[in-house]
């Protein structure tokens, strides 16, 4: 997301900006809306949940400075003890930037609690960037160290011309427990969590295990209510009780569906789906953390409403190298060798998934590793509405199948991506064996 005071003219604007018109700071900033996808039945109902607007920036900053934020603590933000959060942004200047600084103070009495500078070594330019490299002064900031109360941010620059410019303030909190909300959920669409459970229940009161880490504690009273185990192939998975049956219902299927895959030096004789599955602890659906480092926003595993099955296999990582999403450009390449031939008698095995692969035939003589949770996802989890992570368009994630994730929202793939524009499933299986 991009605010910009100076140089509007002629910059180009694109879904999610905020723009001030005729470049003024003083008046109301307008979000750029998404426009809407066409086909996706799944999605059309349902919006992101916007950014807050910036408020916290300030006005009066002087011409030739601009702060274009990304990730910034907002009025009445509400933080976890320990928890991370981040300062992202880039601030430009028509004059070289001398000191950059990030100052905490307590709201209650106006004590100082952090002030971090800027590394010397990275400034004396026009531009500076708070984030995104070794030795930022967002990896500086000690932003876990702070301890409970509320908090009051100030973001100063300070050029060759001017000294402690404000560019952001914002006063906020930290709490040892916190409820949840909508708009710190990865990936959440307006309503679309409340529909699917009924309710808003699912917003639960956390808090972080240990400073600076991503996992995280849930009340135990909404954990005894909402999660309960259930069995797959002799494992034990958590999973939210309102997605109980359909987590079994899938299991169901992997366990019940036969396959058999003909390929160009070979064939791979009838095996059961399950017996290709890759089973190791690292597989697991109710896991109560943030999704990612960033402390940003708290995992879909946090409800229960998803599971990672052969995680240990490369191709089922999110890898993106250099814009290119390497993973599923070999996933896409493997779905588009392989054709349904339909459910035959094979063996003596009635109703079996028939399939020709055009390639030869792997190791472990059942499925390529690259199509093996994409036949997961066709044969068992796709019919009972799960979304799969393979078709993320910001990063294939193949081992993940969630029920609360439609396909992401307008996302941009990059330069040369083979990804689905569209974020459909690719489907080549359109009967089912029971």
């Amino acid at each position: 997301m991009i605010l910009t005071f100076i140089g509007c003219k002629g910059a180009s604007v694109q879904v999610g900006d905020i723009v001030f018109p005729n470049s003024s700071p003083n008046q109301a900033p307008a979000l750029i809306s998404p426009m809407p996808i066409q086909n996706s039945p799944i999605i059309s109902s349902y919006q992101p949940i916007p950014t807050p607007l910036p408020t916290e920036l300030v006005g009066n900053i002087p011409a030739g400075i601009s702060f274009e934020w990304e990730s910034m603590p907002t009025n009445d933000s509400i933080y976890a003890l320990g928890q991370i959060f981040s300062v992202e942004g880039t601030i430009k200047s028509r004059y070289p930037i001398t000191e950059v600084r990030v100052v905490v103070y307590n709201a209650l009495n106006g004590t100082k609690e952090l002030d971090q500078t800027a590394k010397s070594d990275h400034l004396g330019k026009k531009m500076y960037q708070l984030s995104g490299y070794s030795g930022s002064i967002n990896e500086l900031a000690p932003f876990s160290k702070l301890g409970v109360g509320e908090k009051r941010l100030e973001l100063l620059v300070s050029t060759t011309e001017e000294s402690d410019i404000p560019l952001w303030k914002a006063s906020f909190s930290i709490q040892e427990w916190v409820t949840l909300t909508k708009d710190r959920i990865h990936f959440i669409f307006t309503d679309f969590l409340d529909d699917y459970f009924g309710s808003s229940d699912y917003l639960f009161k956390y808090k972080l295990r240990e400073r600076g880490s991503r996992r995280i504690f849930i009340d135990s009273e909404w954990t005894d209510k909402y999660i309960r185990q259930i069995t797959f192939n002799g494992r034990a998975f958590s999973v939210h009780t309102t997605a109980y049956d359909t987590f079994k219902r899938a299991f169901d299927h992997v366990k019940n569906s036969y396959v058999y895959i003909k390929y160009n030096n070979g064939e791979s004789g009838v095996f059961a789906l399950s017996d290709a599955m890759v089973y190791n602890l690292s597989d697991g659906a109710f896991t109560a953390r943030f999704q990612d480092a960033s402390c940003a926003k708290i995992s879909h595993h946090s409800f229960g409403t998803c599971i990672d099955l052969n995680s240990t296999l490369e191709v089922n990582k999110i890898r993106v190298i250099d814009g290119h999403d390497t993973n599923w450009e070999q996933i896409k390449r493997a779905i588009d060798k392989l054709t349904y031939d339909g459910l035959n008698n094979v063996y003596g095995r009635d109703k079996v998934y028939c399939f020709t692969y055009d390639g030869t035939m792997p190791e472990n003589g059942m499925v390529p590793n690259t199509l093996l949770n994409y036949l997961l996802h066709e044969i068992a989890f796709a019919r009972e509405g799960f979304h799969w992570g393979g078709y993320f368009g910001n990063g294939s994630d193949a081992m993940h199948f969630s029920l609360t994730e439609p396909n992401d929202y307008g996302a941009v793939y990059p330069e040369g991506s083979t990804a689905t524009a569209d974020h459909q499933r690719i489907q080549k299986v359109f009967e089912y064996a029971e």
